[in-house]
Formats: structure tokens, C-alpha cells, sequence
């Protein structure tokens, strides 16, 4: 016989399964140092809902890919001759 699980468990139960997802996410990590880990870990616990998003949403923007920091070299003046001359 299956018993019904009232919606304040299934909510806790939620909130330890993405704490732990996401701590195992910054356990793993690369990049961070462990002082940083730990911190992360603890903000996640600490501040349940809130924190977990919040690390969550770091890691993930984190860890997408970037453009070039600068401009490609050359980028002057596009008249085709080399260094803008005229």
C-alpha cells in the first residue's frame, strides 16, 4: 500500500537532492581553490534554496566559453594597407 508523501517532505527531500548535486559540482570543480570550495559548500548548506542557486548559476555562466578578451591585433584603419597607410 502506498503512502502519500505531503508536499512540505517532497519539497525537503527536493532541496537535499539539488544541495547535493550542486555541492558535488563544486567539489569537482576546476579552477577554485579549496578554501573556495569549502566556502561554496557551506553557502550552499547554510542558505539552502537561495545559496544552491546562486553557486549553481556560478558555476554555470563560469564554466561557458568566451569570446576573445581583446580585439584581434591590426584592427586600425580598413583601407587594406598595413598600419592605416595612406
Amino acid at each position: 500500500m502506498p503512502t502519500e508523501i505531503d508536499p512540505l517532505t517532497l519539497g525537503l527531500i527536493s532541496l537535499v537532492v539539488l544541495n547535493c548535486l550542486v555541492s558535488l559540482r563544486v567539489v569537482f570543480a576546476r579552477g577554485i581553490t579549496g578554501t573556495q570550495k569549502i566556502l561554496q559548500v557551506l553557502l550552499v548548506w547554510v542558505i539552502p534554496l537561495l545559496g544552491g542557486l546562486v553557486v549553481f548559476l556560478f558555476h554555470r555562466t563560469d564554466s561557458e566559453p568566451r569570446g576573445p578578451a581583446e580585439p584581434p591585433f591590426g584592427g586600425g584603419a580598413h583601407d587594406g594597407m598595413p598600419g592605416g597607410v595612406q
